[in-house]
């Protein structure tokens, strides 16, 4: 938005002009920055000493979906990627390198801006962050990048402005390429382009499931076979750009990494996106620079210390915050003590360390401990057996909290935003102890702002049993936007005279689209069959997926048949596929039945024919049990076959919630 003229008032706020003045000078004192670094000539560590005088391109490739354990330099057996094994062999092999969330949004938003993404979006959703090649188009490295639309599609409205200036690259192709056409479109930029120097960024979208690209050799039909023959489909792409490289562009840096791993149901999960475990979020980190010898470095590291790392290597010094280390330390022995990494996945936390592991769950409160040396798979959790341990990861965890707090706080700062009251940031992260603090602002703040976030927050968190004299009491509140939220977690609290109120609220259809969201999620819960309509007219108006997501999950806690048609609709979605599939489980209607069994039968899937056996077994008859029975048989993957077996692992229907489930007018 141009900065004049100015708006129709003839002063600003001292808001914006700090914002103004913020916004002029940092070009400023950032060129300066950037001159300074290309002629200094002292403060550099020995690597970047070493390559002063040069100016080297700067390649990223990441291999979406890649698991660290199935690369051959991190012990695989099957020879799946060797390639990547030369390229580690020759260069720097970070074995414990994890990403910033189980899924490709975050975690490339993570590495393309040094900072905790997902955590900082959901604190600070005004933020515009700087990125890797926005800071090196400003060293005057020509940017490109080559990547799949699949990098928006978790969280569309937090990477809407990235999405719409491609991050900051210059020379931008955003499609679903294979990894040989994305090769070609690299060099293409190279031979066409010429540049004198470049950034390149280059996603591979294989092996992502569906895992359909084939490719020799032939390891067997299940997910995990045809997995690993796309991950040696990618690993030769990447062979012949090295090689590309090598012969055209000497004297480059070259880092390739992956987004997130993929589950094969170690701990009941497929795919990713799901868990926190080793499997999805431990990948494989290679690093190779002129002058760096080869090594393999134990110590924990993350993709946001991408960013700082190949900013000091390539001479690129940086005036703003970035959440990521320098890594060029940790090639001379001079590695922080103590160092771990940490990942974020909705309400869930997680730290890892040299030796363990902790998963946090800050709505329920809930941990799970790893000694990640002699347990490497997650079996064991040792959270009960050794407290003292998962105390002081806790803790740990505690404090990096609190610092993703404050440097949100920070990045308010430099939006020119008002401080926002802790226990919102707290909220916002999912934290269940923010739930006290919220109910005091909702009563005692002045700012209506403060006040509507605060009741949102609130309805977003697990009920607390303490809070319910208190919110009973506001329901009588005169200001209407308090009494819809009091309403709403009163009668989440089984307040049942406020029932009426939130089914009225529910079928407003100009209400708040999230108070309706979270009225009908109550409703559902109860089985308040009059909340259908509204559940219905959410779902056809959800404008992303996350919204589509919960309104199926709530249909799939009413139980209600009318919900079919809506659902089926939705069936081959894949972006809601599962949901609607447990949802179709949780109705249990005989109607179900023909579309669970074509699933089943038929899908490409295997988390679809996952589910749509899971569905099955819930529902039972003599249908569902034949169709199960043959898929126990015959179906290729382990996990379809063990949800398919009814007699060994019966699923009972869960009961109804003990709550009066009268309907209003």
């Amino acid at each position: 938005m141009p900065l004049g003229p100015f708006s129709s008032s003839r002063w600003l706020p001292a808001a914006r002009w700090r914002r103004l003045l913020l916004l002029g000078l940092t070009p400023l004192l950032f060129y300066v920055a950037c001159k300074q670094a290309q002629t200094s000539g002292t403060g550099w560590p020995p690597v970047g000493e070493a390559l002063r005088d040069t100016r080297p391109d700067v390649v990223i490739v990441t291999i979406d979906s890649v698991r660290a354990d199935h690369v051959g330099a991190y012990g695989y057996a099957r020879r799946t990627t060797p390639n990547l094994d030369q390229l580690a062999a020759r260069g720097v092999r970070f074995e414990r390198a994890y990403s910033q969330a189980p899924h490709t949004s975050f975690s490339i938003a993570s590495l393309l801006t040094g900072r905790y993404f997902g955590l900082l979006s959901r604190m600070v959703p005004e933020a515009l962050l700087p990125t890797l090649a926005s800071h090196f188009a400003a060293y005057g490295w020509q940017t490109a990048a080559i990547y799949p639309p699949a990098i928006y599609v978790t969280d569309e409205a937090a990477l809407a402005p990235y999405k719409s200036s491609h991050f900051g690259f210059q020379h931008v192709r955003c499609e679903y390429l294979s990894a040989d056409q994305s090769v070609d479109e690299a060099i293409r930029f190279f031979e066409q382009k010429r540049p004198e120097r470049a950034f390149l960024w280059l996603h591979l979208f294989e092996p992502h499931e569906p895992y359909e690209a084939g490719g020799a050799p032939q390891f067997g039909s299940t997910a995990m076979d045809r997995y690993d023959q796309e991950l040696v489909v990618a690993d030769a792409a990447l062979g012949r750009l090295a090689h590309y490289l090598e012969k055209k562009q000497p004297g480059f840096i070259l880092v390739v990494t992956s987004d997130h791993g993929e589950a094969f149901n170690e701990h009941g999960e497929s795919l990713h996106g799901t868990n926190l475990h080793e499997e999805q979020v431990r990948v494989p980190l290679v690093l190779l620079a002129p002058h760096l010898r080869p090594q393999v470095i134990s110590e924990p590291v993350q993709l946001v210390d991408v960013f700082p790392t190949l900013a000091q290597l390539a001479n690129a010094r940086w005036l703003f915050e970035t959440d990521g280390r320098d890594l060029l330390p940790a090639l001379t022995g001079q590695f922080q003590p103590g160092a771990a990494a940490f990942a974020a996945l909705e309400d869930q936390r997680m730290i890892a360390t040299q030796t363990h592991k902790l998963i946090w769950d800050l709505r329920r409160g809930t941990s799970q401990l790893f000694d990640l040396q002699r347990d490497p798979g997650e079996r064991e959790d040792l959270s009960q057996r050794d407290p003292r341990t998962a105390s002081l990861l806790r803790s740990e965890l505690y404090t990096w909290i609190e610092a993703r707090m404050e440097s949100a706080q920070r990045l308010r700062w430099i939006r020119a935003l008002p401080r926002a009251p802790t226990e919102i940031l707290r909220a916002r992260l999912g934290d269940v102890r923010a739930v006290d603090g919220l109910l005091r602002l909702l009563t005692r703040s002045d700012e209506p702002s403060v006040q509507e976030d605060a009741g949102r927050l609130l309805l977003r968190l697990p009920p607390q049993s303490q809070t319910g004299t208190a919110l009973t009491a506001l329901t009588r509140n005169p200001d209407a936007r308090v009494a819809d939220i009091a309403h709403i977690a009163a009668l989440r609290l089984g307040h049942a005279p406020s029932q009426i109120y939130v089914l009225r609220l529910a079928q407003d259809a100009a209400a708040d689209t999230e108070l309706r969201l979270r009225a009908v999620e109550v409703l559902a819960f109860r089985r308040v069959q009059a909340a259908l309509p509204a559940l219905l007219d959410l779902l056809d108006h959800a404008t992303d997926y996350e919204a589509q997501r919960a309104v199926i999950g709530f249909l799939g806690q009413l139980r209600d048949p009318r919900a079919l048609p809506a659902l089926l609709q939705r069936v081959q979605d894949p972006m809601v596929q599962r949901e609607v599939l447990r949802a179709l489980g949780e109705i249990g209607s005989p109607e179900c039945i023909p579309a669970l069994l074509h699933r089943l039968a038929t899908d490409p899937r295997v988390l679809a024919r996952l589910e749509a056996a899971r569905a099955l077994r819930r529902i039972g008859g003599s249908e569902a049990q034949a169709a199960l029975v043959q898929a126990a048989a015959s179906d290729p993957e382990q996990a379809v076959r063990d949800a398919a077996q009814p007699a060994l692992h019966p699923i009972e229907r869960p009961a109804a919630p003990k709550i009066a489930t009268q309907t209003a007018p």
